[in-house]
């Protein structure tokens, strides 16, 4: 009997030492976090007065107690199966735990204080008690961690929520309407009109640069000036669509853009002289007399327009003549015809304006025959002897005559006009030199 309940005893006492090592592996860690884990975890369970604590302590106390008593008077009974104590140290344990969540907030020195009582199975309970301590606080961190983690997560489902229904009924709201709304009147009484709206046509439009990649684009009716500001394209300034931008696009259409650029030069050029023709009778007909002309000289500065590298056109902007030109004189012979004092019409090939004298010699001419009024008398060779002329001036009218005699020491611009002693101006002109003298060689 004595040896069953020694065993039974020593079996309590190892259960007991277990428990111990347990705390002993825990202890330090646990009491180096205690406060603020059990400050974060049992919450409103720290500030519960004492009296509290005290009675949870002492109900504790009291069923380990019980239970103590229990194993010591059933103990004498010689026939209890050892499972039967297995059972009882399985309750004992049960009951630490269960009375370890309320006693958690009391401090090791406060458990030891209380157990006095119960040396050795107290002692077991406050050390399981400590060891057990550190469980709930991980437990609710882990919680803490697990509940930020889903706010998270339930927040970015909000967000991702949100944006896909403004995103919905952003295209819902650039999508075309299925009906114009338009109002009209039928037998007196205003109506709504719903009509149905057909996508607008889509055009190509290319447009086909010189200085840049072209560019395609598709568009409904608008002007190209909207289509490039809807694009946010701007022309350069020297570049030029090859239709206005206020053209409105109603068709697939290829537009050119071309190029322009704008360049000074200064240039060094001739000037040429021109040619002035001047009829005249004072020549043989169909003869020219010309006076040679000569070029002048400037320099000039042009702005030159390129399109798309190619000149098209330039401009002068300044021009700085250095030497001026000398016109070509052409004289060319017509010849004439008048009306002669007899009034015959006489037609000539030229005329000379020649100084005329006056003589009455008779005889013989170069010709052979007698002097007459009829005769004119040049130097040697400047006229060929019979040719026909006819002699006036603005005051005296000869009429018809022919070279038909020389003179030596005559100018080649003078004529001896012979006069016969019996006309009426004899006296007058055979004293008289006349520098006005029109000799026509008539035809």
């Amino acid at each position: 009997m004595e040896n069953i309940e020694k065993n039974k005893q020593n079996e309590l006492e190892n259960e007991a030492e277990n428990i111990n090592t347990t705390q002993d592996e825990t202890e330090a860690p646990c009491e180096e976090t205690e406060s603020e884990d059990t400050a974060e975890v049992t919450g409103e369970e720290v500030n519960q007065p004492d009296e509290t604590n005290d009675i949870v302590q002492e109900e504790t106390e009291d069923e380990v107690s019980d239970d103590t008593n229990e194993y010591e008077v059933e103990g004498d009974d010689e026939d209890e199966d050892i499972s039967k104590v297995a059972e009882r140290i399985t309750r004992i344990r049960r009951s630490m735990l269960t009375s370890s969540g309320s006693i958690r907030t009391r401090s090791p020195e406060q458990n030891r204080s209380v157990t006095n009582g119960i040396p050795v199975r107290h002692s077991t309970a406050s050390s399981s008690h400590e060891a057990l301590k550190e469980a709930p606080a991980e437990k609710n961190g882990k919680l803490f961690n697990i509940i930020i983690a889903c706010a998270i997560a339930l927040l970015a489902v909000v967000i991702g929520a949100i944006v896909l229904i403004n995103a919905l009924n952003a295209k819902e709201l650039m999508r075309p309407a299925d009906y114009n709304i338009t109002s009209g009147e039928t037998e007196g009484t205003d109506v709504t009109v719903l009509e149905p709206v057909t996508e607008p046509t889509q055009f190509k439009v290319t447009l086909d640069f010189y200085s840049r990649k072209d560019i395609e684009l598709a568009t409904a009716e608008i002007t190209l000036g909207e289509l490039l500001d809807s694009i946010g394209f701007r022309l350069a300034e020297n570049e030029k669509p090859s239709v206005a931008l206020d053209t409105v696009i109603k068709e697939d259409m290829v537009i050119t853009v071309d190029t322009y650029e704008y360049k000074t030069e200064t240039v060094d050029e001739v000037i040429p002289f021109e040619v002035e023709n001047t009829e005249t009778d004072l020549i043989m007909r169909g003869t020219r007399e010309t006076k040679e002309g000569e070029d002048g000289a400037k320099t000039t500065e042009y702005s030159i327009e390129y399109v798309n590298g190619v000149e098209k056109s330039r401009t002068v902007v300044s021009e700085t003549i250095t030497k001026e030109p000398v016109n070509e004189q052409n004289l060319v012979g017509v010849g004439g015809e008048f009306v002669g004092e007899d009034g015959k019409t006489y037609t000539y090939s030229m005329k000379k304006i020649v100084t005329a004298k006056y003589y009455s010699l008779a005889g013989p001419t170069y010709l052979g025959f007698d002097a007459n009024e009829t005769v004119v008398t040049v130097m040697p060779r400047s006229l060929t002897m019979g040719t026909k002329l006819y002699v006036k001036n603005g005051e005296f009218d000869f009429g018809a005559r022919i070279v038909a005699d020389e003179a030596g020491g005559m100018k080649e611009n003078e004529i001896y006009i012979w006069i016969s002693p019996s006309n009426p101006n004899y006296s007058e002109l055979i004293k008289t030199t006349h520098t006005d003298m029109e000799i026509y060689f008539i035809d």
